[in-house]
């Protein structure tokens, strides 16, 4: 039971498991997709870079900082440099 506290929804797993883990590109990914989902565009951003930075070969991350950076009314800069992301 003392689980069940972090599986009210999407966001509170997702943020509990990237906070228990390290470089999970899963957990980190599914919550930058449920921000962006709710239109918070720069926190998504924020997750989708951690997990390209555990996997830079996770392409979906890519495609969703792509999707986000293509809004009117989008990030003007990423939150780290791509050179960063790409190691």
């Amino acid at each position: 039971m003392a689980q069940t506290r972090h599986w009210r929804n999407n966001e509170t797993l997702f943020r509990h498991a990237v906070s228990v883990s390290t470089n999970n590109t899963i957990a980190q990914y599914n919550l930058g997709l449920t921000l962006q989902q709710q239109g918070r565009w720069s926190e998504a951003a924020q997750h989708y870079y951690q997990a390209i930075q555990s996997n830079p070969r996770w392409e979906p991350a890519y495609n969703n900082l792509g999707f986000i950076f293509n809004q009117p009314v989008s990030l003007t800069s990423p939150p780290i440099s791509s050179s960063k992301a790409s190691k």
